[in-house]
């Protein structure tokens, strides 16, 4: 049923003509290492939604292949600090040691140390720690589905969320067919939802909308 704007929690959009909260924001590209060296990381988001999102207080967590039972915030536990990210576009988050071209609209302050191997990352809203999207990679026990690939085969790589669902990392690639289509496919199982990149490519708002 519709709601008002003012209700839509962190990580979701209002439609402003009708009412309801719709879409949530999705991890589109995640890198676990780098040209940089191991703590070269960084997460991609993109809205999908004809709406801007706010995205302050949003979780970004973490967790090792072979645990189940607890997630380790990578940003603060406070979340995000004052931040949004527009309509059909991208917000990228880097660690520390996060070095490519495109500059991060948020550097953390410290490494992630994330696992290439085999590992999982969440977002999730502040305060009801609603779970709006996960991603896990190799041979962890935490995904939607099947995992991801893993990510520890391309040190200059990353994964990257489909446009459709025949999205291959050529399409997704620069010059590619889908190059400019966004990155909302979302079947809710990793493995179909994600490609493995051997060029990485983050974008963050400057970036522009797509598609």
């Amino acid at each position: 049923a519709p709601v008002t704007c003012g209700s839509c929690g962190v990580g979701w959009a209002c439609n402003g003509g009708t009412g309801a909260c719709e879409y949530h924001v999705v991890m589109s590209e995640v890198a676990t290492q780098g040209p940089a060296g191991a703590e070269d990381e960084f997460v991609e988001l993109y809205n999908p939604g004809d709406t801007a999102m706010t995205l302050t207080g949003l979780l970004l967590q973490y967790r090792a292949g072979t645990n189940t039972t607890s997630w380790a915030n990578k940003i603060t536990s406070a979340g995000l600090p004052t931040a949004s990210v527009p309509a059909k576009g991208y917000f990228l988050i880097g660690s520390s040691g996060y070095g490519s071209a495109a500059a991060a609209d948020y550097k953390h302050a410290s490494s992630w140390s994330l696992s290439a191997d085999s590992g999982s990352l969440q977002l999730a809203q502040p305060t009801s720690l609603a779970v709006l999207d996960v991603l896990g990679w190799g041979t962890t026990l935490t995904a939607e589905g099947k995992p991801a690939a893993s990510a520890l085969a391309v040190v200059g790589g990353s994964l990257e969320r489909k446009a459709s669902a025949s999205s291959t990392a050529a399409s997704l690639g620069e010059g590619g067919s889908e190059a400019a289509k966004g990155n909302g496919f979302d079947s809710d199982q990793n493995a179909l939802d994600w490609v493995l990149r051997l060029v990485r490519q983050p974008q963050n708002k400057a970036s522009g909308s797509e598609p």
